[in-house]
């Protein structure tokens, strides 16, 4: 894959204007961004509208709640997590996949790079993914990201969710979003925010995070797009 040295931004806010920009400017060719949270916010998927009471209580909590163009769950981003937005041109070999293969390329991508790292993460079988899944939905968690599993999603060796995926499409291309989990993430502030609860836990295993630099990983992923032949 032809990629630049990715520009490192600091927030959900510089994260989507960095995509509405390079969408606008239009795609010659892939372009990646990586993505060090410096403070906690709550990201939404594109089909949820943050309610006002929400939005008090984020402000409350020193939270920003935002809603990102991909779909998916609620994530609670901070300085626990990386992220990462690829952008595709819609001719490439990668734009030109259906959703689950292109989900399963971007996370074999995330897979090799944690492995070189010394972090063994794996992507589960459909049956495993329809057991959690059903586990979470009776749970009521279902709008947490990191609660639910989907194509080219990755757990670690507790079969703990580790990293999630998002993806959205359009003439211009299309953008995969990833989040990885380095370290444990505060669990109860989501519940604050968004159920206005003090005290909340999903109510399943939960991750500890892969105990990486998110520099390092960032690199390293890299390094490995960069020898993607898909794309």
């Amino acid at each position: 894959m032809d990629l630049a040295e990715p520009p490192v931004l600091r927030s959900t806010e510089e994260e989507q204007d960095w995509i509405g920009r390079a969408i606008q400017a239009g795609l010659e060719r892939p372009r990646l961004a990586l993505v060090h949270y410096d403070r906690c916010a709550v990201i939404y998927g594109r089909s949820t509208v943050p309610a006002a009471d929400v939005r008090d209580r984020a402000r409350e909590a020193g939270c920003t709640v935002l809603q990102r163009r991909s779909g998916g769950g609620a994530v609670l981003a901070g300085p626990w997590m990386l992220g990462a937005a690829l952008l595709v041109p819609p001719a490439a070999p990668l734009g030109r996949l259906g959703i689950a293969a292109a989900f399963r390329a971007f996370g074999g991508a995330w897979r090799h790079a944690l492995g070189a790292l010394g972090a063994a993460c794996h992507e589960p079988d459909a049956d495993r993914i329809a057991r959690h899944n059903r586990m979470v939905a009776e749970l009521g968690v279902n709008w947490v990201c990191f609660s639910g599993l989907s194509h080219g999603e990755l757990v670690d060796a507790q079969d703990c969710k580790v990293l999630g995926l998002a993806q959205w499409r359009g003439n211009w291309g299309v953008l995969l979003s990833a989040g990885i989990l380095l370290q444990p993430v505060p669990w109860q502030l989501l519940g604050r925010v968004h159920l206005g609860m003090g005290q909340w836990e999903p109510g399943h295993a939960v991750t500890a995070g892969v105990g990486l630099d998110g520099g390092a990983l960032g690199q390293e992923l890299l390094h490995v797009l960069r020898g993607v032949a898909i794309a």
